[in-house]
């Protein structure tokens, strides 16, 4: 719901700046030293070595390296001191800068703990310098994720990602969609580096020079941090370790999510309720989206369109929802005297212009204690209602810059623009997951971040995206379906496991069936689904609606009983998920891993093909033909569906029916599954609702021939083992189970198994 409204005073900055950037002074040619030289940090498998004339490091596992920095060099401005006034852009060069190399005694190296280097750059004596930068070695057939959240590509090789927001007039939304830039480059060859360090930054990866990354800050100071590990998949611990564990969703938060934009009243969200237990659609959580208060984040529901706050929560939890809202970190004067307090004691940033940029009101600073005493109080009137969860909108109107020029902003804490742009978003969040309880209380839908706020935001969506098959920047287009499969992949390996994006996009309308329904089978083998729009795409709307493009928008019942299907599996796989949810909270380890990241021996990296856990993969039909590219890793693969068994590693096209997702089970994989009738996994009183949360009632079993012993810990502390071919299940919390030995195309055998411990020997 955002278009980023710069500021009235780029017109000024644009007429004082150069039309075009000056030529930047080329640098020295940079060698790379002898690796056996040099002072060396570390014991056991990981190492780091320190070289000098030029400074340079090489970080080793084994002995081997697999990651070299070749020198670190300091960017001096022409203006001494340097201009206030100006944006020292780490990457378009509005100003003149001179590049040097460092002294050594400006670096500070050591080790943090095992497998993770420290590295600090102080060059502040020389208030000359604005920029610094590590170039380092990007050898041929290496590959780079991380980074954050991209629209056109899961993997960077080749490509230029900004830490801040810039001016791009090429899309519709005016920007480059920077919404959660993470600082965290990691190679395929098991090593990362994480810049701890807010200020607007440039990763090169190997774009402008094919053998180089190169990565530059507006800054005088740069820590950072090398980390070696045995895989890239190992490399998010690492990280997580420095900057927090993700906030995991509380249960109930990966079933299903439902909302429609802006409710027109009570009687409407409850004929959607009702709608959707009428239509047998597994979901668990129902978001109340704006307009829905008296006042933009009064956190009290507007009595004209909703008389009966308290009578419409009840029913909606009867029906086995929990309840979201949406809300923005502004304060509008039709508040009345929250907003008269907050603007009487200056708890509002002080805005260049001392304009508004948006209608929502005036934007809080929450580096103030006392403001953020305020919002809490006002966020408590949601809470005390019965809100379990928050879509938190915008809290992008701080930049760092543009064209050359800084953009002032004011903030309580003496904080500038150029910490802010991104940190803010931490400011903002933190309310409401003090409100909640904190990880796995409740549920936080966020669209910005960066680093840290993960230990906040529960779940990341990419905000509006097109209702379409367009890919980011095609014909001007912020992107559709295939955005949302790249954004969310390329979030994953950053340290933010759970990702929504709006199921059937948000420009423009409602999607037509061919897109709404390849969504929905991406949506269901992500970590957390939600449907919503520009609109609505309530499955169960039949009516014809225009989808913004000049065509038609027409539901039907194969659109209903496709997303009944896709959205219950989507609820079976919470069993099969839970494991990999909790090692995403405690280390940061994707859920959703691109196919590259998780095996980078295949020297393949599509962006829409992933695996969801360890053991299941998919690859998402983007476009209009229904085909895709699969490619296989090495060992037996069963389809999901029809149980065909292909050999790999492998790769081949495949035509995939609409309203069907394309999955395909390891060898050897174990796969627990709630039973096929669950509607929610929150609590209900209706007989209408099957609730999970009420009775998890009989697990269901798949076991995939191969892989020898094995074993899989899934809900309630639920134990499955297998070794020397006897299945072993262990726990309380299932009331028994139903063991499918699954044999290829030919029909499983099925076992079911009372509670308690139960042994079963194999076929």
């Amino acid at each position: 719901m955002q278009r980023i409204l710069w500021a009235a005073s780029l017109v000024a900055i644009m007429a004082a700046c150069s039309s075009s950037p000056p030529n930047e002074v080329p640098e020295s040619d940079i060698t790379q030293e002898d690796t056996h030289s040099g002072t060396t940090l570390g014991e056991g498998r990981y190492t780091l070595v320190q070289q000098l004339q030029p400074d340079s490091l090489q970080l080793l596992r084994d002995k081997e390296v697999i990651a070299s920095l070749l020198s670190i060099r300091v960017g001096l401005t022409q203006d001494e001191p340097p201009d206030p006034k100006s944006f020292y852009d780490p990457h378009e060069a509005w100003h003149p800068i001179i590049w040097q190399g460092i002294s050594p005694d400006e670096i500070t190296v050591k080790v943090h703990s095992e497998g993770i280097f420290e590295v600090e750059v102080d060059a502040s004596s020389n208030l000359q310098i604005v920029n610094i930068q590590l170039t380092m070695d990007a050898p041929l057939g290496e590959q780079y994720y991380g980074l954050g959240e991209y629209f056109d590509a899961v993997a960077h090789r080749g490509r230029r990602r900004a830490m801040h927001f810039e001016i791009n007039a090429e899309v519709e939304s005016g920007y480059n969609e920077a919404h959660v830039p993470v600082p965290l480059l990691i190679g395929t060859q098991g090593w990362g580096l994480f810049v701890k360090n807010r200020r607007p930054g440039d990763f090169d990866v190997a774009a402008t020079d094919s053998a180089r990354i190169k990565v530059t800050f507006e800054t005088n100071k740069l820590h950072f941090f090398l980390m070696a590990a045995e895989h890239p998949m190992e490399v998010p611990a690492r990280y997580v370790s420095l900057t927090g564990k993700p906030s995991q969703p509380a249960e109930w938060a990966f079933g299903g999510h439902i909302w429609r934009n802006e409710n027109k009243n009570q009687a409407e969200v409850l004929a959607d309720a009702q709608a959707i237990r009428d239509n047998d659609l597994p979901l668990s959580v129902l978001w109340i989206d704006r307009p829905w208060q008296s006042a933009y984040n009064s956190f009290v529901m507007d009595p004209v369109k909703f008389p009966d706050p308290e009578g419409l929560i009840t029913q909606l939890h009867a029906l086995g929802f929990h309840l979201a809202f949406w809300s923005t970190p502004y304060l509008h004067p039709d508040l009345g005297n929250a907003y008269e307090e907050a603007k009487k004691n200056n708890y509002f940033v002080g805005v260049p212009g001392d304009s508004w940029f948006n209608k929502f009101g005036e934007l809080l600073d929450l580096t103030n204690p006392d403001a953020v005493t305020l919002f809490s109080t006002l966020i408590d009137k949601a809470i005390q209602l019965g809100a379990r969860g928050f879509k938190l909108d915008y809290a992008e109107d701080i930049q760092a810059g543009a064209l050359g020029a800084n953009l002032p902003f004011s903030f309580h804490s003496g904080e500038t623009e150029k910490t802010l742009h991104k940190k803010y978003a931490w400011y903002f969040h933190k309310p409401y997951a003090d409100a909640l309880g904190g990880s796995g209380k409740g549920f936080i839908l966020s669209r910005a971040g960066t680093y840290g706020d993960q230990t906040l935001t529960t779940t990341i969506w990419p905000g509006d995206l097109d209702n379409t098959f367009h890919a980011h920047g095609e014909d001007g287009h912020v992107g559709g379906l295939p955005a949302a499969i790249r954004g969310g992949l390329s979030l994953s390996t950053s340290g933010y496991p759970w990702f929504a994006s709006d199921t059937g996009g948000y420009r423009h309308g409602r999607p037509n069936k061919e897109v709404f329904l390849r969504w929905v089978a991406y949506s269901a083998l992500g970590s957390v689904m939600q449907t919503g729009g520009g609109l609505h795409t309530n499955a169960w709307d039949f009516k014809e609606y225009k989808d913004g493009h000049g065509g038609k928008s027409v539901f039907d019942e194969e659109v209903l009983n496709a997303y009944r299907k896709l959205t219950r599996l989507h609820m079976r796989l919470h069993a099969y998920r839970h494991p990999f949810n909790q090692a995403a909270h405690e280390s940061g380890r994707p859920i959703t891993s691109p196919l590259g990241f998780a095996h980078p021996e295949l020297g393949e990296h599509p962006d829409n093909v992933w695996l969801l856990g360890d053991s299941l993969l998919t690859a998402a039909v983007e476009n209009a033909s229904g085909t895709v590219t699969v490619i296989l890793p090495h060992g037996q693969w069963t389809d999901f569906e029809t149980g065909e068994v292909i050999s790999g590693p492998t790769s081949f096209e495949k035509k995939v029916p609409l309203g069907t997702a394309l999955v395909y089970a390891r060898e050897g994989a174990i796969i627990p599954l709630l039973r096929n009738t669950v509607d929610t996994l929150s609590p209900s009183t209706s007989p209408q609702v099957d609730s999970y949360a009420n009775d998890p009632g009989r697990l269901t079993i798949r076991i995939y021939p191969g892989g020898g012993d094995r074993d899989f810990k899934t809900l309630g502390g639920t134990q499955i083992s297998i070794k020397s071919n006897v299945l072993t299940v262990e726990g309380k919390h299932f009331s028994g189970y139903r063991v499918m030995e699954m044999a290829g195309t030919a029909n499983a055998r099925v076992t079911e198994l009372d509670a308690g411990t139960q042994s079963l020997e194999l076929q």
